[in-house]
């Protein structure tokens, strides 16, 4: 939350193909995060990515960047962005200028000469990989 809390958290369901996990957290927080129906994002248009880069004291880094593109992987697609991600940063947020949620931080590309390429799993597919049913 920011306020550096800490909340026990149940694991209701997992899917390791794609690192997602759906946690439930027995607290009234200030905030809460809906997950779309259908994509909603487009190529080349802004976003923001939330994380914690290597160390806890980094916590709700934001950094700025576009949807550069949308690769296949396997049978799903990935997000592709050009936003600075960073080891400990899996797991949070990609979020369109309004605060809109398109997306999960996955993913980096790292090795000699690459930079800037970084992945997430579109906020729509997320309760088909996680095997949800909710309304």
């Amino acid at each position: 939350t920011g306020s550096g809390d800490t909340y026990k958290a149940e694991l209701i369901r997992k899917d390791p193909e794609n690192a997602l996990a759906l946690l439930k957290v027995a607290a009234e927080l200030p905030f809460a995060i809906t997950f779309p129906e259908e994509k909603n994002y487009d190529l080349g248009k802004s976003i923001f990515t939330i994380g914690t880069p290597r160390s806890i004291e980094l916590g709700q880094t934001l950094s700025q960047g576009i949807i550069s593109g949308e690769r296949k992987v396997g049978e799903g697609k990935l997000i592709q962005t050009d936003a600075s991600i960073n080891s400990g940063n899996s797991g949070g947020p990609i979020v369109n200028p309004d605060g809109t949620l398109v997306g999960i931080i996955n993913s980096k590309l790292v090795g000699m000469g690459i930079e800037g390429i970084a992945f997430g799993i579109p906020a729509h597919k997320v309760k088909e990989y996680l095997k949800l049913e909710w309304k």
